[in-house]
């Protein structure tokens, strides 16, 4: 009987919570700090690639893939201690998590390197770039319209990767059984 009036009481408390505006969702310390660690993971992603493809001249491909490598390493640590403030769970579960934070970035690697090479390796972006024909012949002109094209590319395209990256990361690598059941009752403990 006791058990019953908790969960009565709790279903109560739930229904009884404010419910969080819009705004109040979109700008909590933890979408902030995302955002943040967002960007400086992207900085460290587009360093990367300049380094590898500038200075290193390395293909855009493999440059892509070793940029890949270099920012899925700083994401992790930076979301795991610092947005998620998930920390060190254990071995099992800092296994698990770094797997599971893995094959997420996996998949949206795709979503990155698909068009990079369709656009880039393939050169679709002139056939783009050439609905505006004065634009792609001021890009042409350029000595540096490879580096132009490749940038043109690969800026949106990182602005994608973090909103998929974030979906990914709240909803399936740093939530544990105890969000899971908060967020089915609505309350925090």
């Amino acid at each position: 009987m006791a058990e019953e009036e908790v969960k009565e009481q709790s279903e109560s408390i739930a229904e009884e919570a404010p419910k969080k505006s819009f705004k109040e969702k979109l700008f909590n310390r933890e979408v902030i700090t995302y955002i943040i660690a967002g960007v400086l993971t992207t900085v460290v992603n587009l360093i990367a690639k300049f380094i590898f493809l500038n200075l290193m001249h390395i293909e855009e491909n493999v440059t892509t893939a070793l940029a890949w490598v270099v920012a899925v390493a700083f994401a992790y640590v930076i979301n795991n201690y610092w947005v998620f403030l998930k920390g060190n769970e254990g071995l099992k579960a800092e296994t698990v998590k770094i797997l599971k934070f893995t094959f997420g970035r996996i998949i949206t690697y795709f979503f990155e390197a698909i068009p990079t090479w369709l656009l880039i390796t393939e050169k679709y972006i002139d056939n783009i770039l050439g609905i505006f024909p004065s634009l792609l012949d001021s890009i042409n002109a350029s000595t540096k319209a490879d580096f132009i094209k490749y940038w043109i590319v690969q800026l949106p395209l990182q602005f994608l990767v973090i909103v998929l990256n974030y979906f990914f990361s709240k909803l399936f690598v740093f939530v544990t059984k105890k969000d899971r059941k908060c967020s089915k009752t609505g309350k925090e403990d």
